[in-house]
């Protein structure tokens, strides 16, 4: 067996204790040294750990409040909206029992500093905003007037507690002005003036309104307190703000009980004030060419109108020509209407339904024949059904042509017959005194549209007539079922 070959520096055999013991084994006649033992990381001091778990435990206890107080929000938010008020203020109050407002009273100033800290930590701020909420909503269903005034009081104390916590939430002053509001107008049912009311909803109806300027609710609710407690001179510049800001508040506005021509001025100056600055022009104008319309400036009301049409003009929409058009007629340019009238229709989808509402406004302005020339004009333009061609006769019944009425209902019946033709053919013989001609078509109404009970009580009618009286009976019968 060949001999290993030795190299230097290296033990021949395998086993480290041989070699570190027989220095013969090696090439050198070195002893190898032993490698170094590795040196173990020093241990922390146990007050370190201790230190940490103390700590990671107070946070996770922190939490642990936090998360329950969120869960007990929660729940009352859900119970809420479910009108369970009751149930709503019980979470509530466990959520803000988690960390009693009393218990920073205690102590220094270090340890109030240091317990108010943790309790915003600990307790969501909304907590008392939410009761007082649920206390005021809870007013409203309250079975007696003592037990609505001590909600009332709760919720301006809770709002109260909630304002001091986040003096920036619009919310709270604005709900802490109405439940104050509410308790004003108590104390003024009571007798009591005004002046020695504890309770005084101004100044937090401005603070709401200064942190949302612009807010609708905020507000048209100070509207409405200024105009219950007689403060009209400040009313009319807020009127102007509000119309001006958003101009289809204008429709809501005109609805209140305090509304008058006074606050109708000033609501038009904040509509011309919009459509200077360009909010909303749109609306802006629609409700001042309906303001115009209503004063009877009916060129006022088509200027308005017109310019309204060309902003946004993708959302114009044939009742808005319509409309246009009743304008136009209103103001002598019958034939601009009738052209406005015509853009309408090509744009409708419901052509019929369309002519019905134009025939009634023509015949309430006694421009039936006008009318008539009309429905002549766009019979060759438009694919009209049956419908448009009784439409046609019905004016000409008006106009007093019966032949050119009886003629288009008889070309609608050679086609297919329709009871609704029938029964303009008998109301026609019914103008001319025809009673056999009448009978004969209105029967063949009910034939064709059995369930129609009209039809059946003008059959009626025409057989007593005609004295015959069973058969009468019979479709008076029909009529009622």
């Amino acid at each position: 067996m060949p001999a290993r070959p030795n190299h230097p520096g290296r033990c021949v055999l395998r086993s480290v204790k041989t070699c570190c013991t027989d220095p013969s084994l090696t090439d050198s006649g070195d002893i190898c040294s032993r490698p170094p033992k590795a040196v173990p990381p020093p241990r922390p001091p146990l007050g370190t750990i201790l230190c940490i778990l103390l700590i990671s435990s107070f946070l996770l206890c922190l939490l642990s409040l936090r998360m329950i107080s969120q869960i007990h929000i929660s729940r009352a938010d859900q119970y809420i909206q479910k009108e369970y008020y009751g149930l709503a203020i019980s979470r509530l109050e466990k959520a803000a029992g988690l960390f009693p407002e009393n218990a920073e009273k205690k102590g220094g100033d270090a340890q109030k500093g240091f317990r108010t800290f943790f309790r915003h930590l600990l307790l969501d701020d909304s907590v008392y905003r939410r009761l007082g909420e649920a206390y005021f909503r809870m007013s409203r269903i309250s079975p007696d007037i003592k037990t609505g005034i001590s909600c009332l009081e709760k919720s301006a104390v809770y709002y109260r507690q909630a304002l001091t916590a986040n003096p920036l939430d619009m919310r709270i002053p604005f709900g802490l002005a109405l439940a104050e509001w509410q308790l004003e107008k108590i104390f003024r049912m009571q007798g009591a003036p005004q002046s020695l009311s504890a309770y005084q909803a101004l100044p937090h109806f401005r603070q709401a309104v200064r942190l949302r300027p612009h807010g609708i609710q905020n507000n048209f609710s100070l509207l409405r307190y200024l105009a219950w407690s007689g403060k009209e001179q400040e009313m009319f510049s807020l009127i102007r703000k509000l119309v001006r800001n958003y101009p289809p508040l204008y429709h809501y506005l005109k609805k209140e009980n305090f509304w008058s021509d006074a606050f109708r001025s000033a609501g038009i100056q904040g509509l011309e004030e919009a459509i200077e600055k360009n909010i909303l022009p749109r609306h802006a104008r629609m409700i001042l060419s309906g303001i115009m319309a209503e004063d009877k400036k009916w060129d006022k009301a088509v200027f308005h109108y017109e310019k309204a049409l060309t902003h946004r003009s993708f959302e114009n929409l044939s009742a808005h020509y319509y409309g246009l058009g009743r304008l136009l007629f209103y103001n002598g340019e019958k034939e601009k209407a009738r052209r406005e009238f015509l853009r309408g229709l090509h744009m409708s989808r419901k052509r019929e339904k369309d002519l019905e509402q134009l025939y009634l406004f023509y015949r309430k302005q006694e421009e039936t024949e006008a009318f008539s020339a009309f429905l002549w004009e766009i019979r060759d333009i438009f694919r009209l059904s049956f419908r448009a061609e009784i439409l046609m006769a019905r004016v000409e019944m008006d106009l007093q042509n019966h032949a050119e009425a009886k003629k288009i209902l008889h070309s609608i019946n050679e086609r297919r017959p329709e009871a609704e033709a029938f029964y303009w053919l008998a109301r026609i013989a019914e103008q001319e005194k025809d009673w056999d001609s009448m009978e004969i078509f209105i029967q063949k109404a009910t034939v064709h549209d059995p369930e129609n009970r009209h039809y059946h009580a003008v059959f009626a009618n025409v057989l007593r007539k005609l004295k015959k009286f069973e058969r009468a009976r019979k479709e008076d019968a029909l009529a009622k079922r």
